[in-house]
């Protein structure tokens, strides 16, 4: 895993080194093609890592018939643990750069002055996740999905998630009012901000009861519903026999913090297109989050 780890730092390093390269020349063309390209080999190294993870695990999953009563983690598999590492990493090495840049675009005189902090901060706190016994820890996951605000490889989700949001906003708000209730949250153990209904309630991909985009969860429902039936509890002592669909879709918060905002696509691909719906990679990912009975669960957080 280490070994991974430390390739997937390397190939983010690799990555952002020739993109200032290219930055030096002062060739604006340049620049944008370097860009460019560099997009699309850290898009293809998420993309590998997750194919290999998910290939490593189709025959433990496809052997495990769940049980009702109880959760179904699935025996840690090398392979899989490998490509976790090197997506880590990655995510790791592109935080560490991003973000100070990020503070230096949003106040010009900020991303030298954070830099110090904000670089190591990037650095250690994504890639604790590579490491089973720390990533599976409460407190350290609140301090990586909080830190996920100001990480840009989480921010790609996230700020799609934000305007899916904006524009979710009104209509959630008159749907829940008129339900009776107040339809958003904050899940103060992950960082999530959690809405109840609106139009996102117009989804009608079967057997879908949310989504996730970055910090941003959305519960379906149908208009007028009381959202207070629906806010089920963030953090899960004792999972019921249910899907407790809001422990769910934040552990989706951290896997695109770990593991990079690009996994929303990949999610959409995996689940939908290839039509793996709950056995999907990132399900499984997430579902360790809470670890309900009855599901299968790749213990990344749990």
């Amino acid at each position: 895993m280490f070994a991974s780890w430390l390739f997937g730092v390397a190939y983010g390093v690799a990555v952002v080194a020739i993109v200032l390269v290219a930055a030096v020349s002062a060739n604006p063309v340049l620049l944008a093609l370097v860009a460019a390209q560099a997009i699309l080999l850290v898009f293809a190294a998420y993309g590998f890592a997750y194919i290999v993870a998910r290939t490593a695990l189709a025959g433990p999953v496809a052997a495990i018939i769940p049980v009702v009563n109880g959760p179904n983690p699935i025996p840690d598999n090398p392979t899989e643990l490998s490509a976790r590492a090197f997506a880590v990493g990655l995510t790791a090495a592109l935080n560490t750069v991003g973000a100070p840049a990020l503070a230096g675009a949003l106040v010009p005189a900020l991303g030298a002055l954070l830099t110090p902090i904000l670089a190591p901060w990037a650095f250690v706190v994504t890639s604790f996740a590579a490491i089973p016994n720390v990533s599976r820890n409460r407190f350290y996951q609140g301090v990586l999905g909080w830190s996920g605000w100001i990480f840009p490889m989480s921010l790609i989700a996230s700020a799609v998630g934000f305007l899916w949001f904006a524009v979710n906003f009104p209509f959630a708000l008159v749907s829940g009012l008129v339900g009776g209730g107040w339809p958003f949250r904050i899940d103060w153990s992950t960082g999530a901000i959690e809405t109840v209904g609106g139009i996102t309630g117009l989804i009608t991909t079967v057997p879908a009861a949310a989504g996730t985009v970055g910090h941003f969860v959305f519960i379906l429902a149908p208009f007028g519903a009381n959202p207070a039936a629906l806010q089920q509890p963030f953090v899960v002592v004792t999972p019921p026999a249910v899907t407790n669909v809001p422990a769910h879709e934040t552990g989706h918060t951290l896997d695109y913090t770990a593991f990079g905002g690009f996994r929303v696509l990949f999610a959409l691909i995996d689940q939908i297109i290839l039509g793996n719906s709950f056995n999907a990679y990132t399900e499984l990912t997430a579902d360790s989050h809470v670890r309900n009975p009855g599901r299968m669960q790749v213990r990344v957080w749990s």
